[in-house]
């Protein structure tokens, strides 16, 4: 009867060659869930700014995208959640009374987010009468210590988006 299985120094051998593979692999993994994050990241404030914008000519009421911080409150650094809701009571800020459209949470390790909106108000706002942000335009911008994955979206006073990459210099992180 033959013994199956592994000797200790076949097992040591096999655990050192994982090991090896595993430290040249850490940082390739690292950076690629880096750029998730960047990408991941933006994709939802675009897609909050136009949802924003469709439901406010869609609903004729203003709606509200922001930063929501550990309060629950909106603020330009929240770091939590990035939500949308209809203002119906016209306060400018999330409560019982508003209806949220959406809710995104940020859960961000490699980066942060720092939202810079006109007058230094910690939201925007898309007007119900004609969708567009009279008043409320401004910049999201996402910053992280690798400068290739730093930007910031840019929202006119017509609510048309544009993109800023790179330089962090640039783009104040």
């Amino acid at each position: 009867m033959a013994n199956q299985g592994f000797t200790l120094l076949e097992m040591v051998v096999v655990l050192a060659i994982v090991a090896v593979l595993a430290l040249f692999a850490m940082p390739a993994y690292d950076g690629m869930m880096q750029r998730l994050e960047s990408q991941a990241t933006k994709r939802h404030i675009q897609e909050a700014i136009r949802l924003a914008k469709i439901e406010s000519i869609a609903q004729g009421k203003d709606v509200i995208i922001c930063a929501m911080d550990d309060a629950q409150t909106c603020n330009k650094t929240g770091q939590k959640d990035f939500v949308v809701f209809v203002d119906r009571n016209m306060n400018n800020r999330f409560d019982d009374k508003d209806f949220l459209i959406s809710r995104q949470p940020l859960s961000l390790k490699y980066g942060y987010i720092d939202m810079r909106s006109s007058l230094g108000r910690h939201h925007m706002k898309f007007m119900g009468d004609n969708g567009k942000p009279r008043g409320h335009y401004g910049h999201i911008k996402y910053c992280t210590e690798n400068q290739n994955l730093a930007y910031q979206v840019v929202m006119n006073a017509h609510g048309v988006l544009s993109e800023r990459r790179g330089n962090l210099e640039k783009i104040d992180c």
